[in-house]
């Protein structure tokens, strides 16, 4: 007991004497896995939902976590020393700090040509559809661009994001547009109704770390999916998470705002870390913005597997915005899959 209190001091005065963001980033990432900071992200956010009021019910579907787990930890909350509280005031002081990714977003993507891939999708639909598509649900839809497109084409369009800075965003976007926006993970999402199409873009499938998340998402897809509807998702392959961005430090400024975007790849579990740091201009000073992104890189092999094993027939694979087969560097590819009946 007394060599278990004195490691556990040592770990809290190594934690104590890192005096900056980037060596505590450092320090964790090599002491942990990312799975495991993510897992002592979810405990935090878990704590401060209980601690706002929600339900278990709530808080079991928001985060998808077990209800056990959600008892465990308000068990912790009314009887412990106080550690959630500190590390919950902690993370809202630290927020408060920094200013809203979503806000910045849009400007930082710039180069994403949005019309090309909604024109893209709707080639897709069209080829592989079994009925006329008229409701979509995009899934991981950010600040709503491409949902809008699609709205503009004539669609019934839905928006699922877990990020409530972003559907604020996309909620200004849509101005007079009649769209339905819910603030749900993917990996755990509800509707009040059937859709003719999914889709899931700009890599929003890579930020499922679990192949059980994943394969969670997939069921839910079929679910939610109309008989001879399609699901279209792109994903960013292994090949670019592991060569092209990995190890990697992106630099721009465009219109007042500066970004520094480093990657961290973790082979072991074939994660991409993402840190960006943007600074936007105020007046005659600059306000920092810091965001820690995650991406899995899921083989084609393990991707197709969780497809069929959630009852979705895959229809096709293709190169980014082509027709044509992945190649050993492609560094996007889009799957379509039709639920099977």
């Amino acid at each position: 007991m007394k060599k278990t209190e004195n490691n556990i001091s040592r770990l809290v005065r190594a934690f104590t004497a890192i005096d900056n963001e980037n060596d505590m980033k450092t320090f964790l990432s090599e002491l942990c896995s990312p799975s495991e900071l993510m897992a002592i992200s979810e405990r935090l956010k878990v704590a401060d939902m209980l601690k706002s009021g929600n339900m278990y019910s709530d808080i079991a579907a928001s985060m998808n976590v077990s209800s056990s787990l959600i008892a465990k930890i308000d068990d912790i909350t009314s009887r412990g020393k106080g550690g959630y509280d500190i590390g919950i005031r902690a993370s809202k002081e630290a927020a408060a700090s920094y200013g809203s990714f979503a806000s910045v977003y849009d400007l930082l993507t710039y180069d994403v040509d949005y019309e090309s891939r909604v024109k893209y999708v709707t080639k897709l639909f069209k080829k592989f559809a079994d009925i006329k598509v008229r409701s979509v649900l995009d899934l991981a839809c950010g600040t709503g661009t491409a949902t809008s497109l699609l709205y503009d084409l004539g669609y019934e369009m839905i928006g699922v994001d877990s990020s409530a800075d972003m559907l604020t965003q996309a909620r200004q976007k849509k101005g007079d547009r009649d769209i339905l926006y819910l603030q749900q993970d993917i990996k755990n999402f509800e509707l009040y109704g059937t859709v003719d199409a999914v889709i899931c873009l700009l890599d929003g499938i890579n930020y499922l770390l679990d192949e059980d998340d994943l394969l969670t998402c997939f069921k839910w897809v079929r679910n939610y999916l109309n008989p001879g509807g399609v699901f279209v998702f792109d994903v960013n392959t292994k090949y670019k998470l592991e060569n092209i961005l990995a190890g990697n430090i992106f630099n721009d400024e465009r219109d007042g705002v500066f970004y520094s975007w480093e990657n961290y790849y973790d082979s072991e579990e074939n994660i991409c870390e993402f840190n960006l740091n943007v600074f936007v201009k105020n007046g005659s000073s600059y306000k920092r913005i810091n965001e820690i992104h995650y991406e899995k890189a899921y083989s084609d092999k393990k991707i197709k597997a969780l497809l069929k094993k959630a009852g979705l027939s895959l229809m096709a694979v293709y190169d980014d915005l082509s027709f044509e087969e992945p190649v050993k560097k492609s560094e996007k590819v889009f799957y379509i899959a039709k639920k099977i009946l």
